[in-house]
């Protein structure tokens, strides 16, 4: 062998060498842990990684974010308690996890977390999929069409029983610190035929009820007319004369009927 191949040979050594060196270094900024995996084995060391410059030749290392985790969900498939699907409903999840648990979630839940610009956030698809399933199973408690007018109600149920989920899975890891509903919409053809049916509907009542006030009229005119028997009609009568017949200067009206044949005796003044 030459001296100018063995030159190549060791030229080419150091290059590699060098691009190996270069994969290997890294650094952990503020906010994030690593986490190391064999390079030969595919085991995940489960000591996490501190902040700082890391050289690593025989190790993988992934950066995970140990920050506030804001997810978006958009476009769940929900519907209320009356069986009537949302056009729009769309929520974020903000969350984190605690830091030193995010080696054992790798291993855990494999694949079960995204990375976004060499940065991965630890549990990030099961969030997801418990935060619609919770989502599905909350708003299925309320009608749709008035479910808007419960948003924070709603909000809050959801949060609540995501975390319940994930604290039965994984005890004090998960911090869910908020459920925002960025969009809640119904149909809008769902919507105009469900007021026509209430506008129908108030209207049935209110002619029901007008309905059940003539009928109590009738009925007290009934009972009225039931109750004025001619000699009541006949003691009425006297009396409204009488009433009438009086005089504030001491004299007397006496007022006879059209019919009257008989005598009237009239005492002297």
């Amino acid at each position: 062998m030459g001296t100018l191949s063995m030159k190549r040979i060791i030229t080419s050594l150091l290059t590699i060498c060098f691009a190996v060196a270069l994969t290997a270094c890294g650094k952990i900024s503020t906010g994030e842990v690593g986490v190391k995996t064999n390079s030969f084995n595919g085991n995940v060391v489960m000591a996490e990684m501190p902040v700082g410059m890391y050289f690593e030749p025989f190790n993988d290392v992934e950066k995970f974010t140990a920050k506030d985790v804001t997810l978006e969900l958009p476009d769940l498939k929900v519907q209320g308690s009356d069986k009537l699907a949302f056009k729009d409903f769309d929520i974020a999840v903000i969350y984190s996890v605690k830091p030193e648990t995010i080696a054992e979630l790798k291993v855990k839940y494999r694949n079960q977390y995204d990375c976004v610009d060499g940065e991965c956030i630890p549990g990030s698809k099961l969030v997801a999929r418990l935060a619609s399933t919770a989502a599905m199973d909350v708003v299925s408690r309320f009608d749709s069409l008035t479910a808007h007018q419960k948003r924070d109600e709603i909000r809050k149920a959801i949060q609540e029983k995501l975390q319940a989920e994930l604290n039965a899975r994984d005890p004090d890891t998960f911090q869910i610190k908020e459920i925002v509903i960025s969009t809640m919409l119904t149909d809008q053809s769902i919507e105009d035929a469900n007021r026509k049916a209430v506008a129908a509907q108030k209207d049935l009542e209110l002619a029901q009820k007008r309905v059940d006030i003539a009928r109590e009229q009738a009925l007290a005119n009934e009972q009225l007319a039931k109750s004025l028997t001619p000699n009541l009609l006949q003691m009425e009568y006297v009396k409204a004369l009488n009433k009438f017949a009086e005089r504030k200067d001491g004299s007397s009206v006496i007022i006879l009927p059209a019919d009257f044949k008989g005598m009237v005796n009239v005492p002297a003044k």
